[in-house]
């Protein structure tokens, strides 16, 4: 659905990022919920206290297609980032990454709270020195607190996110000679 006609999510602005954030800030959410209680009756509260997970993994989403600009242009596509350019996309990205924090506060989820806080400091830096590096850093640094943090409530989590990191690494070696997370050609 996300890369595939009809549909091919990857190339609408909004709907790019958003598939990104329903399927993992609130799809897992939600089945990490279930699965932790093995219960269908905490649904409502579960539901209520997934949109802050959402607007995380939005901001996410949104930066890790900021070095994308250039190539998704080329090749048509009418991403968010394409569509609204660097600067108002990340713009965007803080935006919705100060709502999930403001919705973690209100439901004192300060767990949540804490890993999209300790994110936080790299957003608001990229506006002020947009570089190479630190638009990398937004996303990578981001998402690997949020993998941290998890792994020490959840401890299984590490060997799946370790393993998913091992076979993406190789995927992207094998199939499309980039070294990931780099994604450089491993000619250069």
């Amino acid at each position: 659905m996300y890369c595939f006609r009809p549909c091919y999510a990857t190339g609408r602005p909004v709907v790019d990022f958003m598939t990104n954030a329903v399927a993992y800030g609130g799809v897992a959410f939600l089945a990490g919920g279930y699965s932790a209680s093995l219960s269908l009756d905490n649904t409502l509260d579960l539901l209520l206290h997934t949109p802050p997970y959402i607007l995380y993994m939005a901001a996410g989403s949104i930066s890790s297609t900021l070095p994308d600009i250039s190539g998704d242009r080329d090749e048509g596509k009418h991403t968010t980032a394409v569509v609204l350019g660097a600067r108002n996309a990340h713009l965007l990205a803080c935006v919705l990454l100060l709502g999930a924090i403001w919705l973690f506060y209100l439901q004192k989820d300060f767990f949540g709270m804490w890993i999209a806080v300790s994110a936080l400091p790299l957003y608001l830096l990229f506006l002020v020195y947009p570089t190479t590096l630190l638009m990398e850093l937004v996303y990578k640094v981001g998402g690997a607190i949020a993998m941290v943090a998890i792994s020490m409530v959840y401890p299984l989590f590490f060997i799946v996110g370790i393993t998913t990191f091992i076979f993406t690494l190789l995927y992207f070696r094998m199939v499309h000679h980039v070294l990931y997370p780099s994604l450089r050609s491993d000619s250069e």
